[in-house]
Parts: structure tokens; C-alpha cells; sequence
């Protein structure tokens, strides 16, 4: 089954120049691709928020069993 991209930012890579330029120093020295990058950035961040966040939420305010 195909996920639909779901693009959680507005963020381009002007942005992560500006705030974080030694990232995009370290991300051009290594040809990364900005479209996989985002979109598998997004998806991943999707997927946590809907199947990671309660378990993290429950160990970290009633301690892990």
C-alpha cells in the first residue's frame, strides 16, 4: 500500500543554510538529494507522531516497567 506524501514543513533548504549551515555543508558534501530528504524526513516524522509518541510519552512521565 502507497502512504500519500504528506509534507509536515514549510521549510527549503534556504532555511536549514540559514539556521544550520554546517548541516548543509555536511548534506552537499554527501549529494544529498533536498526532495527524498524532505519527504523521508516527513514520513518519519509522521510515523512517530502516530505510532511512537504514547509509549515515549508513558516511559518518560510514569517511568519504564
Amino acid at each position: 500500500m502507497s502512504v500519500p506524501f504528506q509534507r509536515i514543513s514549510t521549510a527549503t533548504v534556504a532555511d536549514i543554510q540559514f539556521y544550520d549551515p554546517s548541516a548543509e555543508r555536511r548534506a552537499a558534501s554527501l549529494q544529498v538529494d533536498w526532495d527524498n530528504y524532505f519527504h523521508v524526513g516527513s514520513q518519519e516524522i509522521l510515523y512517530q507522531l502516530e505510532f511512537g509518541w504514547w509509549q515515549k510519552y508513558c516511559d518518560t512521565v510514569f517511568g519504564a516497567y
